[in-house]
């Protein structure tokens, strides 16, 4: 999941609570060193401890690959 995230004030966090779930969104992230790219995600917190990773729309059009985890660390 690691990849050089940045934040900054035109990206976006939504959280939500469900119950039994607590999930966060991330909306129009992108990597630090590519301002073209647009990362959205999702951290589901399940009550029985579990941690679901959902993946949205993960675009960078410089390096598509990139976009697609392949230098990623968790």
């Amino acid at each position: 999941m690691a990849d050089g995230v940045r934040f900054d004030p035109a990206r976006k966090i939504f959280t939500q609570s469900f119950g039994d779930r607590f999930v966060v969104q991330y909306t129009n992230w992108r990597f630090y060193d590519e301002p073209d790219s647009s990362l959205n995600f999702q951290i589901i917190l399940h009550q029985s401890g579990n941690i679901e990773f959902q993946y949205g729309s993960m675009m960078n059009p410089d390096e598509p690959a990139r976009a697609r985890g392949s230098s990623a660390t968790i």
